[in-house]
């Protein structure tokens, strides 16, 4: 069930509620960003679990995971994760019923409507779908703009601070997003020793 300001929402009224309330944050994000579409979601959660639950929801709805300026759409977990204006659209998650400017899944969460919503949402791009972690390592290397970001950072950003050396791990990584935005033969992911790795979108240079 969902629940908002005005009560409970219905599972029939559950998907016009997503789609009504998404399409206007879309709508104002594009106008701020002049026509461009959506980004992403991005979660705000502490709770491990609720993460991966989400991670894989949007991997299964082929959504990209991405940063919270990109995003215009955010999964916000009310029970770990304090309130705030966002600017754009949301989606809140809570064992208990609470007040929030935004519609609000109380737990047990109904999989199959949210896994609905975020397929009707997702961003269309010229690339196969990335996973959860590669569309973070790809959002990495493109907001860099053309410069070197360094293995480290990569890591640490992705994996966390015990993976933060594991090159191995990286390379594997490196090598999957080669293998879905090169598939043209255009080599768009370079390699800078001892600097890291760059993205540069070749389709689009001046």
């Amino acid at each position: 069930m969902l629940f908002t300001k005005n009560g409970v929402l219905s599972h029939k009224e559950l998907t016009k509620s997503f789609f009504s309330f998404i399409i206007k944050g879309n709508q104002a994000k594009a106008q701020r960003e002049g026509g461009k579409g959506m980004a992403g979601a991005y979660i705000m959660t502490e709770d491990k679990n609720l993460y991966r639950w989400l991670t894989l929801l949007l991997e299964e709805a082929q959504m990209p995971l991405t940063d919270s300026h990109s995003a215009t759409l955010f999964l916000v977990d009310l029970d770990t994760c304090p309130q705030k204006e966002l600017p754009s659209a949301a989606l809140g998650f809570s064992r208990k019923k609470t007040e929030a400017p935004f519609p609000v899944l109380l737990r047990p969460f109904d999989e199959e409507a949210v896994l609905r919503f975020l397929r009707s949402h997702r961003e269309e791009t010229p690339f196969p779908a990335f996973t959860p972690t590669e569309e973070l390592l790809f959002t990495l290397l493109k907001e860099a703009k053309g410069e070197p970001v360094s293995a480290r950072e990569l890591l640490l950003k992705a994996f966390g601070e015990e993976e933060a050396e594991n090159i191995g791990l990286l390379h594997v990584y490196i090598h999957y997003l080669r293998k879905k935005t090169e598939s043209d033969g255009k080599k768009r992911i370079f390699a800078h020793r001892g600097k890291g790795y760059s993205y540069k979108d070749v389709d689009h240079l001046p």
